[in-house]
């Protein structure tokens, strides 16, 4: 199922997926290893206790999600996939956040 956005709509929709958004530029933009010459990134996954491996995981599991669900512009509307984010370990997200009705995203 799909469904029309208008501007408002799409940017409503980009914020609600926010981290998926941000994973897959990640993903698009850095390899693993450009991403492990960072000596603050490797820090701060050590003190938090995240293995690089399971962040990574993440960041392409993420992008394969949002490259599915991203807004597609065809003329002057934005059509996105009626989906919500029911990853209880992603954060709180109702689909009442969205300006449409929702089915899962079937990934949690």
């Amino acid at each position: 199922m799909i469904t029309k956005l208008d501007a408002e709509g799409v940017e409503n929709y980009v914020k609600y997926w926010k981290r998926f958004f941000n994973d897959f530029n990640i993903g698009n933009k850095l390899t693993p290893e450009k991403v492990k010459e960072f000596e603050k990134l490797q820090k701060y996954l050590e003190e938090e206790g995240y293995t690089f491996e399971k962040v990574w995981n993440r960041v392409q599991n993420n992008a394969a999600l949002w490259k599915r669900i991203q807004p597609r512009q065809v003329g002057g509307y934005y059509y996105v996939v009626k989906c919500f984010n029911d990853v209880t370990n992603e954060g709180v997200h109702h689909p009442d956040e969205l300006s449409h009705d929702c089915t899962s995203s079937g990934m949690g």
